[in-house]
Order: structure tokens, then sequence, then C-alpha cells
């Protein structure tokens, strides 16, 4: 169930106005503690079923809301009733309990829990057979020979004492026998099986697979695994979405927040890890060049000192008046070329070998 909460609270989430702007805010409402109780309540609903949040305060970072207990909360009549047992209660969905209030979930929605809860039952009562079954066989079994019938009570008094294992206590002309499982590591296989197979089941009910919380299997399996966990994560962000659009802004709007025509949105990110960022990046660079820059700037690495001091340069040449600004001795030194074509190279070939057969004066 964490890890679901975190599927919706540890990616940035941003408000935008009309224009596609960052509204910070909100933004910055968003960031706090109070916000995050608040998402984790709303996508708790996935788990239980129909939820009703109520809000008492909203004022600049300020929030200040309340999960109203879902056993005294009736979704199918929309009301809150004073007792679980009781037949009528407040509609929530009318004037004025609905400008502070926020649903989640369907009405008719018990949540996945309920899908889980038999295997839960199931690996509780196995854990229970289990223990018994490690403090029966998992400690030496004690047994305790008398041949005075007044020694009983002590040999008992002795064997109470002392650790928690089983014992007997008989006079010595009795007969006793233990007759113990054949295969009491098969016995303890089987709850640890048991155990295990609940786990599976309750993991595949929440995440919808097994080995992203239990590394086994091969590397294909684990891809498939988390492909699905992804797709899970997917679905709780819309989820968490259409609930803040569609429903948390209205309430924003009621608490004097201008944020009609906005919208809540999570930041893009793809998803890669740096060294498939590079990867993808290299082989995109020799389709089409990259800028330099992109690569400092997203691998953060430090550009070499020759190019900073240009760079420093640069930016002082650009802050000066055209005025001001004064050729460098390169610059000066530099003449303009005149590039000739083949027949004027001719030409002037020419005309050099006339003029020199003429004595000079």
């Amino acid at each position: 169930m964490e890890k679901r909460q975190m599927f919706v609270t540890n990616l940035p989430l941003k408000f935008f106005d009309q224009s596609g702007k960052e509204v910070e805010q909100i933004n910055d409402l968003i960031n706090t503690e109070a916000f995050e109780e608040m998402m984790k309540d709303l996508i708790d609903s996935r788990f239980y079923g129909h939820s009703l949040v109520w809000f008492d305060k909203i004022e600049g970072t300020t929030l200040e809301h309340k999960l109203i207990p879902r056993k005294h909360v009736n979704p199918k009549k929309g009301i809150v009733m004073k007792h679980q047992s009781d037949e009528h209660g407040e509609s929530y969905r009318e004037t004025p309990y609905n400008m502070y209030c926020m649903e989640a979930g369907r009405p008719d929605d018990l949540g996945l829990l309920s899908k889980a809860a038999v295997a839960v039952i199931y690996k509780k009562g196995n854990v229970s057979d289990w223990s018994v079954f490690a403090q029966v066989f998992g400690a030496p079994f004690r047994e305790y020979v008398y041949d005075d019938p007044t020694a009983r009570a002590q040999l008992e008094a002795i064997a109470k004492q002392q650790a928690v294992a089983s014992y007997v206590v008989r006079p010595r002309n009795s007969e006793f026998k233990l007759h113990e499982t054949t295969h009491k590591s098969g016995s303890s296989d089987l709850y640890s099986n048991l155990a295990k197979f609940c786990d599976e089941q309750n993991s595949k009910a929440i995440l919808l697979n097994t080995m992203t919380t239990d590394a086994q299997g091969g590397n294909y399996k684990g891809e498939v695994h988390a492909s699905s966990e992804k797709e899970v994560a997917k679905a709780d962000r819309r989820f968490m979405l259409r609930l803040l659009n569609e429903k948390f802004i209205p309430i924003l709007e009621k608490f004097g927040y201008a944020v009609a025509g906005g919208r809540f949105g999570y930041e893009e990110q793809d998803g890669m890890t740096p060294k498939e960022r590079l990867e993808f990046d290299m082989k995109l660079n020799e389709i089409a060049p990259i800028d330099q820059e992109y690569w400092y700037e997203t691998y953060n690495r430090p550009r070499p000192k020759k190019m900073q001091k240009e760079e420093v340069e640069a930016a002082e040449e650009e802050q000066q008046p055209k005025e001001q600004k004064k050729p460098t001795p390169s610059q000066k030194s530099k003449k303009k070329e005149v590039k000739l074509s083949q027949e004027e190279q001719s030409l002037w070939l020419k005309l050099k070998s006339f003029f020199s057969v003429f004595p000079r004066s």
C-alpha cells in the first residue's frame, strides 16, 4: 500500500494556469506535508473503497483536512451518520456541506483490500499454527520420572519454572509414547509455502505482480513485472489528477483561490536511468549532432577551463556598447582575402608576363 502511495507522491506535482504557466501560490501549497497527507488519504480509496474528505481550512500554505470515518459514511445515500447503525444522517452532497467535502471512489466500491482479505485470513491462521508447531517440535521434549508419589508435586514445580517447552511427569512403572510426525521438516515447509502463497496473492491484488517485491526469477520476468507495475503507477496518477482537477479545484475556488481554468499536472519524466539516457543520446548524436551545452547541462559535467574563459569574455563583450568595442590585434592583422576564379588568375598571369619584359626607368 505504501508503494502505491509513493506512486502519486514521489513524482513532482505542479499547478498551471490557463496560459500554461506555473502558479507559485498553489505550488507552495502542494509542497506542504498536509497536502501530501491529503493525497495519501485520497489514494487509499483504492484499497478501502469510497472515502470522504472534509476540509476545515485552506489558506496560504495551510491545509487542514479530516478523513471522515468510513463506517459513518453511507455513500449510496450520500449521508454522514452519527452512529454507524443509524438510518438517517446529514446529506454531505447538499449545501452547505458540499462546499467543504470531496469524495474519492465509487459509492459501491469496496476497495482492493476486500479481495486480499481471504489470503490475509488464511495466512493469519497458518502463521498461528506454524508458531505452535515450532513451540512443540522446535524445543526438546522433557520427561520427568518419579518413584515416590510425594515427589510428583516437586517435579511439576521444577518443570513449570523452566522453559516453555512441553514436558511430562510420570511414575517409573508407567509407559509414555510420543508420536511425532514422520517429516517435521516437510511440515515446516508446508507452513512456509502456504505463507508465501498468501503473500503472492496479496501482492498480485495490490501491485498486480510479485517480482518487484521479491527479487526472484530471470531478468526477463522481472522486466515484465516491472512493466505491469509502471502501468499501475500511471493509472494511480491519472486517478489522482482527475480528483484534483475535477473536485479539488472547485473547493480551492470556494476558499478564495484564483484557480479558474487552471489544472494540476505531473512533471513529465521518461523514467530512463542515467546509463540508458547516455546510450540513447549517443545514438541520437550519430544521427543528428547535439549541441555541446546539452551534454554539460544534462549530465552536470564541468566545462573545460578554456571554454569557461571564452564564455566569460564573450559575455563581457556583449555587455559593452558597440562603439566601445575595439578590434583585437589578431583582427587588425587579418587582411581581406580575395579569391580569384581560374579565368581571372590566367588573365593576371598574362598581364604580369607582358609587363615584365619592359625595362624599368
